[in-house]
């Protein structure tokens, strides 16, 4: 699984899954014009400058699909829940 798959997957799980629906006709799935290119971003996962938080329109939309969000960006709320398990890689050794 790539890491932008892993972004519609946390979305999903949290969310549900809308399976009539692909993110690009979801109301919260916004195009920023670049001097380059267009970035597709999700609203409720969180927007940033940064490539972390493009999108892709093609996704299979969550359960948010066409619904107001008034709660914390999911990508905050994610990267909160990593546990240190999450961060350490095969072979690291831990200090503490």
């Amino acid at each position: 699984m790539t890491n932008q798959e892993r972004k519609i997957g946390r979305m999903q799980t949290e969310f549900g899954t809308n399976a009539k629906h692909d993110c690009g006709s979801c109301d919260n799935c916004i195009i920023i014009e670049g001097h380059d290119r267009n970035y597709t971003k999700c609203v409720i996962y969180g927007v940033t400058q940064s490539s972390a938080t493009d999108w892709v329109q093609k996704w299979t939309a969550c359960g948010m699909y066409n619904k107001s969000w008034t709660g914390p960006k999911m990508m905050n709320v994610f990267n909160s829940r990593r546990s240190k398990s999450d961060v350490q890689c095969d072979g690291q050794m831990k200090l503490f």
